[in-house]
């Protein structure tokens, strides 16, 4: 949504958590609006515009609340949508208001200008966590490095895939391989590993779903060429870009053409439909 846009205070949970050095840590201060109450907020504040009177006002009402708070404070923003809500509270927040926002979307934040980006890649699961995870779920069957190494692999260390497997397994060890064969060679669908799990969706396809919302509509027909790629492998960019549809008029250079296919890329990365090889490993051809 432009600027112009409709304030939406589009989060799942607002977190404020007092880190004030007076106090014990383990004493903090917490004050959670959960959300249906930032859906109620949503309500109020609907067919108001940014730098009206009435959005001004609420967001002086929401200033004078945080500093009021004590210092050393931080505010935090679960599974941010909007950029509304970025430049909202980054525009709002006190002096001494530090924020954690989570999203599948870094293009989101591109209006602030101090900011540090911590992207969780799916292969930094150990299998030493794996392990402990599996028996917080029930699994009291032993599983060994292979089997756990697989369990990554083919998830891809996607946590909430990992969460909705061994939720449906019920703590049966050979009910998790069943499933885990059945994603990994797409005998089903995602839609089909449904359950209720903390995750926000109840299956993976709502998550994709909702990242695929943030490109335009051209950039996900171009995405779709993905599809032919090997899965579960690193594919060069010179062999994406000889499948990468683009508008052109025929006279470009390839030195212009190449920089079109990367920012259309990494729009893609920014978005989370995409991983982008991490810089300090290497990927090689296969035959």
């Amino acid at each position: 949504m432009d600027e112009e846009g409709p304030l939406n205070l589009a989060t799942d949970c607002l977190l404020i958590a007092s880190l004030d050095s007076t106090q014990n840590f383990t004493e903090k201060r917490e004050e959670i609006i959960q959300k249906d109450e930032v859906d109620m907020i949503q309500v109020e504040t609907e067919g108001l515009f940014l730098g009206s009177s009435q959005s001004l006002s609420i967001g002086n009402k929401l200033k004078m609340t945080l500093e009021n708070i004590p210092k050393k404070f931080l505010l935090i923003l679960d599974g941010v949508l909007k950029s509304e809500t970025v430049r909202f509270f980054d525009e709002y927040k006190p002096n001494n208001c530090k924020i954690l926002a989570t999203s599948t979307s870094s293009d989101l934040f591109t209006s602030v200008d101090y900011l540090d980006v911590l992207k969780l890649e799916g292969d930094e699961l150990e299998i030493n966590e794996l392990g402990q995870l599996l028996r917080k779920f029930g699994f009291e069957e032993q599983f060994n490095n292979e089997e756990l190494t697989e369990l990554i692999e083919k998830t891809g260390g996607n946590f909430a895939l990992i969460e909705k497997l061994m939720t449906l397994a019920r703590g049966n060890k050979d009910h998790l391989q069943m499933l885990l064969s059945e994603f990994s060679t797409s005998r089903r669908s995602l839609n089909e590993f449904t359950c209720n799990t903390p995750y926000p969706f109840n299956n993976l396809e709502g998550s994709i779903k909702q990242c695929l919302k943030m490109l335009s509509e051209s950039l996900c027909r171009s995405f779709d060429f993905c599809s032919v790629l090997e899965p579960l492998a690193w594919t060069p960019f010179e062999v994406i870009s000889l499948i990468w549809p683009l508008d052109i008029c025929g006279n470009e250079t390839e030195s212009h053409l190449k920089s079109l296919i990367s920012h259309q890329l990494q729009t893609i990365v920014c978005n989370s439909i995409l991983d982008a090889l991490p810089k300090n490993k290497n990927y090689s051809f296969t035959k």
